[in-house]
């Protein structure tokens, strides 16, 4: 399967502006990709007669480079090491995305103009930055081109759980003779928090996990990051992957020069086809509804909803 994102450099200067304000896009999310490109600059026989490549290594400097030597930005999402290795969140074709581009917005807008290819390049793109997100789980500036050593479960799901628990632990500071009591299947062990061994080890364990970094940043994260998260409300929590998708898109997607005031059929049926490709719903499920869609999407507006795409630290 084709896992090759090209996008023309004159085009990204025109859509950048619409990814930062869009997508939430931060060039250090691609600091592999464009240092890729100065790398392959440097080993072709354009090199040095474009000029010498900055001393420095500032990050800024090393993508303005890399925009000014090269005719494309690049994403290409094989593992060359492991050719065999699939990764569940790529069972898809770039080619795909050309297609339901074509079928639901190219071919039935009549007003479609050449300047509207430059949305379809955004969508690339966001795709581009979604695969980085779920490859690297929203730390970027890990090697996403080999399998991690250890799965990581369905955050999407758990994590609202997991940062409860952190939550209760760093309610309060726990004293050195405070007992945490566990129960398990019938089981319970009694835990004592000598010189706060128990949760010293839980931030150890969160943060590499998690990158939460205390107790208010994971409140703000549950009760801000997620809109549709009510504490202590029994039930289904929020599918974040579909929230930050949906929203994205629908923002992209208000760009073309022919899009009217809401979601338009076309747009939605897009949103839906592009969602479904990248397994984010299913078929047939509650979610692969056009009504659903647009009361999601009123929702996110309404609550001012801004995509986290960056889980921990920043890689310069």
């Amino acid at each position: 399967m084709d896992k090759k994102i090209i996008i023309p450099i004159d085009v990204y200067k025109r859509i950048e502006p619409w990814l930062f304000e869009d997508v939430r896009y931060d060039r250090n999310m691609l600091n592999e990709e464009f240092t890729d490109i100065i790398n392959n600059y440097m080993d072709s026989e354009d090199y040095p007669s474009k000029g010498e490549p900055p001393s420095d290594t500032d990050f800024e400097a090393t993508t303005d480079f890399a925009l000014q030597v090269t005719d494309n930005i690049v994403m290409d999402f094989t593992d060359w090491m492991n050719p065999d290795f699939k990764t569940p969140f790529m069972q898809f074709d770039i080619k795909d995305i050309s297609a339901i581009w074509n079928e639901r917005i190219r071919n039935d807008c009549p007003n479609y103009t050449e300047a509207d290819n430059d949305i379809y390049y955004a969508v690339l793109f966001f795709t581009g930055i979604w695969l980085k997100h779920k490859a690297t789980k929203g730390m970027f500036g890990l090697d996403y081109s080999a399998p991690m050593e250890k799965a990581i479960p369905n955050k999407d799901k758990v994590r609202p759980e997991m940062l409860e628990v952190y939550k209760l632990f760093h309610a309060d500071k726990l004293t050195n003779n405070r007992t945490v009591e566990l129960r398990y299947k019938g089981d319970t062990l009694k835990i004592k928090n000598t010189d706060n061994w128990f949760t010293t080890m839980l931030d150890y364990y969160f943060k590499d996990y998690l990158q939460v970094n205390g107790y208010e940043d994971a409140d703000r994260e549950l009760t801000d990051f997620d809109p549709y998260y009510t504490p202590n409300k029994k039930g289904r929590k929020a599918d974040v992957s579909f929230l930050m998708v949906t929203i994205t898109l629908y923002r992209l997607l208000k760009h073309l020069s022919f899009s009217d005031k809401g979601l338009t059929n076309d747009e939605g049926f897009f949103i839906l086809d592009y969602l479904k490709l990248l397994d984010i719903i299913e078929e047939g499920s509650s979610k692969d509804d056009i009504l659903n869609l647009r009361s999601t999407i009123n929702n996110l507006l309404n609550k001012h909803y801004t995509p986290q795409w960056w889980n921990g630290i920043i890689f310069i």
